[in-house]
């Protein structure tokens, strides 16, 4: 499927909450990494430059999360001790980012130790 499609699809798919959305912030930070412009991005996800923006920082900081966990999974570590320093730390920011940041956190623990 070309990602112009896979983008569009996934647009109608976001009504169908969280999981779309993720896909689609995870297929937007791919396209940038492959160097696609943000302008080419949003035509063809149909969303703003600055939704475009966001998702690229967001897919950033969940491929540092996926990092982070894959490497306590690989070190014998238990990641949720790790989610658990991370939230005690941050739990007196007033940042809304570090909700957002803390609950990827928690799924790509549950995703990337699923199996």
């Amino acid at each position: 499927m070309e990602p112009e499609t896979e983008l569009t699809d996934l647009g109608r798919r976001i009504a169908d909450g969280e999981t779309a959305q993720r896909a689609r912030t995870i297929l937007i930070g791919t396209l940038a990494a492959q160097g696609w412009t943000q302008a080419r991005i949003a035509d063809a996800a149909g969303v703003s430059q600055q939704a475009v923006s966001a998702a690229v920082n967001r897919a950033s900081s969940q491929m540092f999360i996926r990092a982070g966990v894959r490497a306590d999974v690989a070190a014998g570590v238990n990641p949720r001790d790790s989610l658990a320093r991370y939230t005690e730390a941050l739990s007196s920011s007033d940042n809304p980012k570090m909700a957002t940041y803390l609950a990827d956190f928690e799924a790509i623990i549950s995703e990337e130790t699923a199996s």
